[in-house]
Formats: structure tokens, C-alpha cells, sequence
């Protein structure tokens, strides 16, 4: 995750997002969701917070805690996000290459939300999308972090609940073309330093949804950095 370059270098009114979980009892999901499962309606509320960081223009990020669900749900739920977002921001702070140039004071940024998708039936999605140029830098980066939440019991889903073995080689294959398709859209062709080949290893940023599982690869992850940060669909009826 090339973010990890660029880390390792180193209160105002709440705002509520809608998100959907389910009530019924949560079991592996199986490739291609069931519309018909009976859902409740679960609060993300959000606190922004705006800091004062010697070296920085700006240094925005936001905190968030799920509600709606059960208590011992949610408490696992907010622990994981507050204990990474958390860390995130302290790692950006670090973030400092070298002084500002031309004798400026400050000229680096970091900006992270906090978003509530839509996610499918039986789970709890967050993401939290970033940009960060350290102090003193040239370029900046900009990912997005997820996390996926059993809605009963606060667990942390990995992919491989969602992708079996066997479904392996297809999701992938959906994967690279995703991504070709796109290179292709922005002037790309044949081109041996973006030529997409992620394996499952590759892809840590994603969240399952009602029309399939949305990847996010960070910018400069598998296309040049004018592209940002590149978001694949793969729908669930690629995977079957």
C-alpha cells in the first residue's frame, strides 16, 4: 500500500449517515445477496475535528461511533475504527520530509472522512477516505481505508468470507479487467508499467454492497496518479 510510504516517513456539531444492517442472524453471505433480508436502520455519527499542526495548511479528520445496533456490537465496532483512525492520524503528523520550501511555513495537508455506504445485508461498512502531503513533499498520496462489521456480533469480516477459494481466480480476473477497463477510459493502452495483475494479497481495501464487492486501490496502487484513487465493482454474478 503505497499510502504506507508516506506514513512510515514519519470538535464541532455530529453529523449522522444512514447505513443499513441486518436483524437477522449473521452467517457467512453467500455470493449474491438476498434482497428480501429484513433490515434496521444504523447511524454513523461523525465529529469533525480540525488541528493546529506545525508544518500543515490543513490537518482535518474525523472520528465516528455506529449506532443502532446492539451495544456489545457497536463497542467492538467503535473500538476498531477509533484505534485506527487514531493511528492513522498520529502517523500523518510524523509525515514531515523535509522544510516547507521557498521559506514557507507550512505547506502540508492531510484530510480524512469518515463514510457510511450502503452495505449488504448482515454487515456494517465504514470507509474512511485520505489525502496526505507530507511537509516538505513534492507529490501527495490519497487511499481509502475500510472496514467491514458483522452487524450481530461486531466481528471483522475478511474477504475470504466472501470470496472462496474457488471463486478465487474469477473475482480476480474481474478485478484486472476492472481495472484495464479503466486505463483504457483514460488513455492507457499496452502499457508495460500499468499492466494490472493483483493478486489477492493486492486487495485490501473493500466492502461488500447489494450489486457486488467495491475495491479501492490507492492512488498510484495500479494506474498513474492523475487517476487517484481507482475504485473496481466486481458484481456478485462474477463471482457465482
Amino acid at each position: 500500500m503505497r499510502r504506507t510510504q508516506f506514513l512510515a516517513s514519519a470538535a464541532s456539531a455530529p453529523l449522522l449517515l444512514a447505513i443499513m444492517a441486518t436483524s437477522a442472524t449473521a452467517a457467512t453471505p453467500p455470493a449474491s445477496p438476498s434482497a428480501s433480508s429484513a433490515a434496521t436502520s444504523t447511524t454513523l455519527q461523525v465529529v469533525n475535528h480540525s488541528n493546529k499542526v506545525s508544518g500543515f495548511t490543513k490537518f482535518r479528520y474525523q472520528t465516528g461511533k455506529v449506532r443502532g445496533i446492539n451495544e456489545a456490537a457497536a463497542a467492538k465496532i467503535n473500538k476498531v475504527i477509533a484505534e485506527n483512525v487514531n493511528s492513522t492520524m498520529l502517523a500523518a503528523k510524523k509525515s514531515k520530509n523535509s522544510k516547507c520550501p521557498m521559506g514557507l511555513k507550512d505547506c502540508g495537508y492531510y484530510i480524512q472522512t469518515l463514510k457510511a455506504p450502503t452495505c449488504q445485508t448482515g454487515n456494517v461498512c465504514v470507509t474512511a477516505p485520505a489525502s496526505l502531503l507530507p511537509v516538505g513533499a513534492n507529490t501527495g498520496d490519497s487511499w481509502v481505508d475500510t472496514w467491514v462489521f458483522d452487524s450481530i456480533t461486531g466481528a471483522t469480516r475478511q474477504l475470504q468470507e466472501f470470496v472462496s477459494t474457488n471463486q478465487e481466480a474469477a473475482f480476480l480476473a474481474a478485478v484486472n479487467a476492472g481495472i484495464t477497463a479503466q486505463l483504457t477510459k483514460g488513455g492507457i493502452t499496452n502499457d508495460p508499467l500499468w499492466t494490472p495483475n493483483v493478486k489477492m494479497k493486492d486487495v485490501y481495501a473493500w466492502i461488500p454492497t447489494p450489486d457486488g464487492i467495491h475495491i479501492y486501490f490507492s492512488k498510484y496502487d495500479v494506474a498513474p496518479g492523475s487517476f487517484g484513487v481507482v475504485n473496481v465493482l466486481v458484481p456478485w454474478s462474477a463471482i457465482k
